[in-house]
């Protein structure tokens, strides 16, 4: 009887000593995140999830999602939103989790699955009408589909703002014709003059160096001809000209998407900015 009264007791106190360590790594791993000090914080939450998952667990869910989101992790971050999401006790706890998912998933460019989660949200309120509308514009903006999008997004700001509505659809005509740029053209014009992929593609600063070197490569061609002969010009120049010119028109197409790419993202930014000023 008395063992077994010394059992419990121990228990019962171990139980407690847990329950601090859990605290006070909580707290420290918090301490860590405003520090900076991501790789401490991670192991600190992740060692209170080892130990008193019951208790801290939903809590460092939500903490580790957010460390992630925060250091480039996007996929554990969806992955902490979804068991945040799971161990909610509230609608609104759960549908805060779905749309921090969401964002992850958005942020790894995949569309199909963020509007999934969107459409999990049941809130009919006309806060969660706007913030669906607002992730199920942007699943359709990062899929291209400029027509879908700007509708949402016209729905955001409804039908008595006149200078929004004007401001959506200016943003989304700009979007379109960013869109109608193609690598192949780039690189077809660039195989016709050297830099001229480069300037289709918007990238003015690498089209003007284009421009110069091959203007360069060019007159240093005709003085050797001159000077010399022809096959001293062409022995001398023809490899750093071939060199240049077929690099120039093998990373035009490359480059015509990475330009698209950050104009569309810049766009959708200012484009957030207006319908976030109602």
């Amino acid at each position: 009887m008395k063992q077994s009264v010394l059992f419990i007791l121990l228990f019962v106190s171990l139980g407690r000593i847990a329950a601090q360590n859990a605290e006070q790594c909580v707290a420290i791993a918090r301490e860590q995140m405003a520090l900076g000090n991501n790789v401490v914080a991670r192991q600190m939450f992740q060692r209170v999830l080892f130990f008193d998952r019951k208790t801290y667990g939903i809590e460092c869910y939500r903490e580790l999602a957010e460390l992630n989101l925060r250091t480039g992790n996007f996929g554990q971050s969806a992955f902490y939103f979804d068991l945040t999401y799971q161990n909610a006790k509230s609608d609104s706890a759960k549908n805060e989790a779905l749309v921090q998912k969401a964002g992850a998933l958005l942020l790894q460019e995949k569309y199909t699955e963020a509007r999934r989660e969107i459409l999990l949200i049941q809130d009919q309120t006309e806060e969660w009408r706007k913030r669906k509308l607002l992730y199920l514009g942007a699943c359709s903006y990062g899929e291209k589909d400029f027509v879908t999008s700007e509708k949402v997004f016209l729905q955001i700001v409804g039908d008595s703002a006149n200078a929004q509505r004007a401001e959506v659809k200016k943003h989304f005509k700009k979007a379109k014709k960013i869109n109608r740029k193609k690598p192949k053209t780039a690189k077809v014009l660039s195989m016709v003059l050297p830099g001229a992929g480069q300037l289709y593609a918007g990238d003015y600063r690498n089209a003007l160096n284009s421009f110069g070197l091959n203007a360069l490569m060019a007159y240093w061609f005709i003085y050797t001809t001159q000077t010399f002969t022809l096959g001293d010009a062409v022995l001398s120049t023809g490899s750093w000209v071939f060199r240049y010119y077929a690099g120039g028109y093998q990373r035009a197409p490359l480059l015509t998407e990475e330009v698209k790419d950050k104009k569309l993202k810049d766009n959708f930014q200012s484009l957030l900015r207006t319908v976030q000023a109602q």
